[in-house]
């Protein structure tokens, strides 16, 4: 099989899996964000909402963790920071922009 038979057969696959799935992903985002009730995951992603992204830079900093993107205000309504954390995980915790 030559290369660009190869990059055409991965293309139409990735198609056909972006085909399939977004109707069953699409249902489950419009659950989660329309729902009042959420699974107990989600609900411990949504608890780190609402911590103030200025606070939480200083003292990141100072524990030693490493700032992805510092303290911004973003078109869609929301003022973020995105860290790392000393064990690798990646943080994005904000608030809205009070208008």
């Amino acid at each position: 099989m030559n290369s660009s038979l190869a990059g055409i057969l991965q293309i139409v696959l990735l198609v056909a899996a972006l085909a399939v799935c977004y109707k069953p992903l699409g249902d489950y985002m419009a659950r989660v964000f329309l729902s009042p009730k959420h699974l107990r995951v989600e609900k411990g992603f949504y608890r780190v909402m609402g911590i103030d992204p200025d606070i939480l830079q200083q003292r990141a900093e100072a524990a030693g963790a490493i700032i992805l993107q510092a303290v911004a205000d973003f078109p869609h309504g929301w003022r973020d920071v995105i860290l790392e954390d000393p064990d690798g995980y990646i943080w994005a915790v904000g608030v809205p922009m009070k208008k």
